[in-house]
């Protein structure tokens, strides 16, 4: 009979194996992990121009969510980053809501109310409402149009949300059963955190495009993406 490992002893061996997994999915992924890195920066560039308000630590987690994402999918947490990244998403339109109605923040920071993911994407809503966006682009409603976009944020919320809910076919143990790197998972999370990054840098330009001031080229980019979803004709 083995002897019984302690607790710390137990956590040093955890500890070493997913050390062992954050250098081979380095090792493996080092260009798909460089570019989310600098996705996170560039996110960090942008929220820094946003004008200051009390509602910004909410932008704050956003960020902490889709870092700890980063750290999870390199440990070899799958489901964990997952779930992160859709945390990501729904803290980022919440931000995007409160900044503008602080009443509702201060009772949401209180739980007086909650935030309904529905409401968030509503074309009713503030968040995607075309004559709020008519003003401050300066540009007829008849020139934006969110239909594509909503389309994509939802699809990409739908696939964060089978991982939350414990489907299945997405539980962690279903996926990896000892946490080790599995370069299908990874890049099955790659392509959901560029995917999630692209719409989340995309709609807080949008909301501050006459605020955001950075690099000419990243600016193109942002308003590429917008043009590829249609949402400025």
């Amino acid at each position: 009979m083995s002897p019984v490992k302690t607790v710390n002893e137990e956590l040093i061996q955890v500890a070493d194996k997913l050390k062992e997994n954050v250098s081979e999915t380095e090792k493996e992924q080092k260009q798909n992990i460089n570019h989310c890195i600098a996705e996170l920066h560039l996110i960090d560039d942008i929220c820094q121009c946003i004008p200051e308000s009390d509602t910004l630590s909410v932008l704050n987690e956003v960020q902490n969510d889709l870092f700890n994402s980063v750290i999870f999918a390199c440990q070899g947490f799958y489901r964990n980053a997952h779930i992160c990244l859709r945390s990501s998403l729904e803290l980022t339109f919440s931000f995007i809501y409160y900044y503008d109605h602080h009443y509702d923040y201060v009772l949401w920071k209180k739980d007086y109310i909650d935030t309904k993911w529905s409401d968030l994407m509503s074309p009713d809503t503030w968040n995607l409402n075309k004559k709020f966006y008519s003003i401050i682009l300066n540009c007829d409603t008849e020139k934006l149009k969110f239909d594509k976009f909503i389309d994509r944020i939802k699809c990409l919320y739908h696939s964060s949300s089978q991982s939350v809910h414990g489907k299945y076919e997405y539980m962690q143990t279903k996926l990896s059963n000892d946490n080790t790197y599995d370069p299908k998972l990874f890049d099955s999370y790659y392509k959901q955190f560029d995917g999630i990054t692209e719409v989340l840098k995309s709609i807080i330009y949008l909301r501050f495009k006459n605020e955001i001031d950075i690099d000419p080229d990243e600016i193109k980019e942002l308003d590429k993406i917008l043009k590829k979803y249609e949402v400025i004709l």
